[in-house]
């Protein structure tokens, strides 16, 4: 393994084995459509989040609060794309490994966060409210047994939405950001993984530094890991934060 830690806390266990499917919390059409509207609400996906601006770092935690997951982020980087204002991303898998595209991550463990920032809210533009939401969100939790570490790992992806407010502009050097209650779902799994956290709230805030190539080596990495994620569950429709660009 990478590490000899939990992901989560306090759980001593891995969070690996054949994962169970969560309530449907969105429907694309409905996201779609605001979302070109440039209305920002978010019908699901979006939890409750008022105007807090949590300063912590990023932090998964379960609906019912007993689980965390709160990753060491080593790499926070991001990039403006064609599709996007920002798309920021954050982990804590070792770069050499991560980048490489001959390497499998054999023994590894860890988290990436891929944020997509859809529109820069604007003062007396963008609603900003209860349901207000402005980026889509994957969280992919890589996990390998004491048992397995000769098998590359299990892959878990977690999707969902939430409002993030910048604290400047997308194309500076760096980019810094909060969000307050986005929610994320179980979306996609290999066969072999074990879903501790189900429907969950990510909080807490990045500053990430301006890094095309790191972004997108990190964007090619993501796209293998969902391709390997085959298991869905029974009730999903596909949706803009799911497996599928």
């Amino acid at each position: 393994m990478n590490s000899s830690r939990s992901l989560f806390s306090p759980l001593p266990e891995p969070v690996y084995a054949a994962a169970m499917p969560a309530p449907a919390l969105a429907r694309t059409p409905a996201i779609l459509l605001v979302l070109a509207m440039g209305l920002v609400s978010c019908l699901g996906g979006c939890a409750g989040l008022g105007l807090r601006r949590p300063s912590g770092p990023l932090i998964t935690s379960s609906a019912d609060g007993k689980k965390q997951l709160a990753p060491e982020f080593a790499t926070v980087v991001y990039e403006s794309s064609s599709i996007a204002a920002a798309e920021i991303y954050l982990t804590d898998l070792p770069p050499d490994r991560l980048l490489n595209p001959r390497d499998d991550l054999t023994g590894l463990s860890g988290s990436i966060i891929q944020i997509r920032l859809m529109i820069v809210p604007k003062a007396g533009n963008t609603p900003i409210g209860d349901t207000a939401c402005n980026v889509t969100i994957r969280h992919i939790v890589l996990g390998t047994r004491e048992n397995e570490a000769a098998v590359p790992p299990e892959v878990g992806v977690y999707g969902g939405g939430g409002f993030l407010y910048p604290g400047n502009t997308p194309g500076a050097s760096s980019m810094s950001g909060s969000i307050a209650g986005g929610t994320v779902r179980p979306i996609a799994w290999t066969s072999g993984f074990v879903d501790l956290l189900g429907p969950s709230e990510l909080s807490g805030g990045f500053t990430a530094r301006l890094d095309e190539p790191t972004s997108r080596g990190i964007k090619a990495r993501i796209q293998n890991l969902l391709s390997r994620a085959d298991q869905r569950p029974a009730d999903q429709s596909t949706t803009i934060a799911s497996p599928k660009e």
